[in-house]
């Protein structure tokens, strides 16, 4: 079976105005990770609205842990929005959302069928514990 996606860290999935929603103990992961307590680490890289706290981003809308010659900083504790990229509800149960997310994806596999795809994607989020019903 044709695998579904392999990150290239390419950094396309890290670009957009919305930003990532990050808990607190994502924060504190990443603040550990950068040997920043939790107060400087929220200063540099977390802007918050209403409840929910959001990862900044720079002037060109990427995140501001992206680097273009190393791809992602904080990949080994990144928020579980990142790690649960591409497998999202909507590229799961919309063919066509899926289609789009592979044309803008390098990483997600040109050969992989629609019926594979949901497969490894709902296979892969049990496997990380990012699967809706295992959501804090």
């Amino acid at each position: 079976m044709e695998t579904a996606f392999e990150c290239i860290m390419c950094g396309q999935c890290c670009q957009g105005s919305g930003g990532i929603v990050a808990t607190r103990e994502e924060q504190q992961a990443m603040a550990r990770f950068l040997k920043l307590d939790l107060a400087a680490f929220q200063d540099l890289y977390i802007r918050s609205i209403k409840d929910k706290s959001f990862v900044q981003t720079d002037e060109q809308g990427l995140c501001l842990f992206f680097d273009k010659d190393r791809g992602c900083v904080v990949h080994a504790v990144k928020p579980r929005t990142c790690r649960a990229w591409p497998f999202f509800r909507g590229n799961l149960m919309d063919e066509s959302s899926f289609e789009m997310a592979r044309e803008y994806c390098a990483g997600i596999s040109s050969k992989v069928s629609f019926d594979d795809f949901i497969r490894q994607g709902l296979c892969y989020l049990d496997e990380n514990n990012l699967s809706e019903d295992k959501m804090p």
